[in-house]
């Protein structure tokens, strides 16, 4: 074998060595991206999440004050309908109501 053979030998290998290399780098690549996507995914989901419960809090938080009102000095009439449309009974009360109280 002589030098000439020797080096054609070499660079064959460092060739082979060279495409290994970028095919180990392409896989790796892939992975990083794969993983990269679903780490975003996550995060995306637990913020979005995060705002939806923050928000379902506010909204139970600040309901009893937008449900409670106070009616002073009105009167209420229920009045009982039977299936055919006709009066059956009237209840009348007078007073001050608290509507739509959760404490009720």
């Amino acid at each position: 074998m002589n030098l000439e053979s020797v080096n054609a030998l070499a660079q064959l290998l460092a060739a082979i060595g060279v495409i290994a290399s970028l095919f180990y780098l392409a896989v790796q690549i892939r992975q990083n991206t794969l993983s990269m996507r679903a780490i975003t995914r996550r995060t995306a989901q637990a913020f979005a999440q995060a705002r939806f419960v923050s928000w379902i809090q506010a909204a139970i938080s600040s309901a009893p004050s937008r449900l409670t009102t106070r009616i002073e000095g009105c009167d209420a009439v229920i009045r009982v309908y039977d299936k055919a449309g006709n009066l059956i009974e009237t209840h009348e009360q007078a007073g001050d109501f608290l509507v739509g109280s959760l404490n009720n």
